[in-house]
């Protein structure tokens, strides 16, 4: 739910829909179902959900009403990645949610930066700060790992501040 919470504010009320397949079982993209949404943070939103009295039900609709990418004038903004050489209306709905390595370190570059996630930083330049080079930026700064939760804003293009935040234990 952080990553809807701050896609939402920065992405004009549109969010990329990190576990979007995984909310109603996964089944169509995770042959491992449930149980790869459990394993990737599903467990602690459940309990989140659980914890605030939240009914769950109330949001599915929400997220599998989400689009797979969001554009606007300077921007790409994806979960995973987007496959080199292939044309964005033509990207497959599981490379957008899971690709990961082909995409980053591809010198191949769209006509606009692509911000993505699920691929944490750490993993990228051995750090936990927002990955920023030509044509990609990197926003999974790990927090679930221990990192940061970060987040980006861009007005009129331009990214005018990459701000980050430290983990804060629930007490």
């Amino acid at each position: 739910t952080h990553n809807c919470k701050i896609a939402a504010g920065l992405w004009k009320g549109t969010c990329s829909p990190p576990a979007r397949e995984q909310w109603t079982n996964g089944s169509r993209l995770l042959p491992q179902g449930r149980y790869s949404f459990l394993w990737n943070g599903g467990e602690e939103t459940l309990k989140s959900f659980a914890r605030n009295n939240e009914d769950l039900e109330r949001y599915i609709d929400f997220f599998e009403d989400l689009p797979f990418f969001f554009e606007d004038d300077h921007f790409i903004y994806v979960h995973g990645g987007i496959q080199p050489g292939v044309p964005l209306p033509e990207q497959s709905e599981h490379d957008l949610l899971w690709l990961r390595e082909k995409f980053i370190f591809s010198p191949e570059r769209e006509e606009k930066t692509v911000v993505f996630g699920h691929t944490p930083t750490f993993l990228i330049h051995g750090t936990w700060e927002p990955f920023v080079s030509a044509g990609r930026i990197g926003m999974d700064t790990g927090c679930v790992y221990g990192g940061y939760l970060s987040a980006i804003e861009i007005q009129e293009g331009k990214i005018v501040s990459l701000f980050r935040e430290a983990q804060q234990s629930a007490a």
